[in-house]
């Protein structure tokens, strides 16, 4: 993942996801930026529909998805998605998802950035995992 820390009200996060079957089966790509495993400013990208989603403010469920690439954007109280200039492309094993995200005000702090891959194809999915740090204002 890129950049793997930093600190801004602003990032693109490359995030890299891959798949020994091929990044074709990866049926979804998470990416989570908080403290703790929790859901609070949390995204997904689903590759089949080119779609990206939000979770709501409760942590509970996604927000009704944007078309990646779209002029629309997502957003909960701790941030927002900007599909325009979001974008996911494949090569070989691997898939990369690049999220352009805007953090709200009041979000703020260190917090750690989690990935975490689903392949729902072969039935397989990743642990959270921690490959990022990024300190809000």
């Amino acid at each position: 993942m890129t950049p793997s820390g930093g600190s801004g009200s602003s990032a693109i996060f490359s995030a890299v996801y891959s798949d020994t079957g091929g990044a074709a089966t990866l049926t979804d790509a998470y990416l989570l930026v908080n403290d703790v495993v929790v859901w609070t400013c949390g995204v997904r990208y689903h590759p089949a529909t080119n779609q990206l989603f939000m979770i709501n403010d409760a942590g509970t469920a996604f927000q009704p998805p944007v078309t990646m690439v779209t002029a629309a954007t997502l957003q909960n109280s701790k941030c927002i998605l900007d599909a325009a200039t979001s974008s996911a492309f494949v090569s070989g094993n691997n898939l990369t998802v690049n999220f352009s995200i805007q953090f709200q005000p009041g979000f703020t702090g260190p917090k750690n950035v989690y990935l975490r891959a689903l392949d729902s194809k072969n039935n397989l999915q990743s642990a959270w995992t921690q490959l990022g740090t990024w300190t809000l204002p």
